[in-house]
């Protein structure tokens, strides 16, 4: 955890850590002790999702990364977006309500201005989601997590995994089942 700094951690999601050497980590309190193993809690985590103040653009990976890497840069509140369009330089927002399901996330936020979300989960592409039951675009933020372009007002966001591997799959499933039936039918018509 030396390495490591803190502001990362927190917009990470980053609620627990385990330790095993007998060094004060970071300041974190202690929450469980076994021997010389603790469980360390981040009082400071912003949580699954949460809105930033501060948008900036880029359509190249590279620069994405030297901005994170800025002493200066603040994920906590600054989100570093991959995209080729443009965005508001500034948002607002907040989360009202959020549940977690399998393979799903279901947000309701509210927006004077509209905002950007950031999502503390990987950037996977069988992520997709959907904003009051839109198909939206999931953007690659601060490296390696997700963000949405949020609407002014109200809105109903749902996270959701897809993967596009599992519907190609689905398809040629139902397809050889299908041929199979057609077949056994076929067989069977011949026969009488």
């Amino acid at each position: 955890l030396e390495n490591i700094q803190p502001k990362f951690l927190d917009a990470l999601n980053v609620k627990y850590f385990l330790s095993v050497s007998g060094k004060k980590q970071l300041g974190y309190p202690e929450v469980f002790r076994d021997g010389h193993t603790r469980i360390l809690e981040n009082p400071n985590v912003l949580g699954r999702a949460y809105f930033v103040s501060k948008i900036i653009t880029t359509s190249d990976k590279s620069k994405m990364f030297q901005t994170i890497n800025l002493s200066s840069f603040d994920p906590r509140s600054t989100a570093t977006v991959l995209m080729n369009d443009t965005l508001p330089a500034s948002s607002s927002g907040k989360i009202t309500n959020l549940k977690n399901f399998d393979g799903r996330v279901i947000l309701d936020t509210i927006s004077d201005q509209g905002g950007f979300l950031v999502f503390a989960t990987n950037f996977d592409p069988g992520w997709k989601v959907k904003i009051n039951n839109l198909s939206s675009i999931i953007y690659q933020v601060n490296g390696s997590l997700m963000g949405v372009a949020v609407p002014k007002g109200e809105a109903n966001i749902e996270f959701y995994y897809l993967p596009d591997e599992y519907l190609l799959g689905l398809k040629v499933s139902l397809f050889s089942a299908l041929l199979l039936i057609i077949l056994a039918i076929s067989t069977r018509t011949k026969q009488k």
